[in-house]
């Protein structure tokens, strides 16, 4: 998945903004594409999905609304492998 389809949620990322990332994301890619949203450790999750309920709220505005696929994915973080939780974001 390409860099601009992809948004890394931490645990202290400012909800609004983040939001404003995922919506734009979709925006760049003429609300096309998906968008994966990932997360490591429970504070990011937290932030991730309150992140997920703006931002479908920013998209039913303009007639759009998200559907989510979770999973799990790993990823190798300063030389140790991390369990990423990851939605995978679609428009209807």
């Amino acid at each position: 998945m390409h860099d601009n389809r992809v948004v890394k949620v931490s645990g202290k990322s400012p909800v609004t903004q983040t939001a404003g990332s995922i919506a734009k994301c979709f925006e760049q890619n003429k609300y096309k594409e998906s968008v994966e949203i990932r997360a490591i450790g429970a504070s990011s999750v937290n932030q991730m999905i309150k992140a997920v309920i703006v931002a479908r709220s920013k998209l039913t505005s303009k007639g759009y609304d998200l559907v989510l696929r979770p999973f799990f994915a790993e990823e190798e973080v300063d030389g140790e492998l991390r369990t990423l939780i990851v939605l995978e974001a679609s428009l209807i």
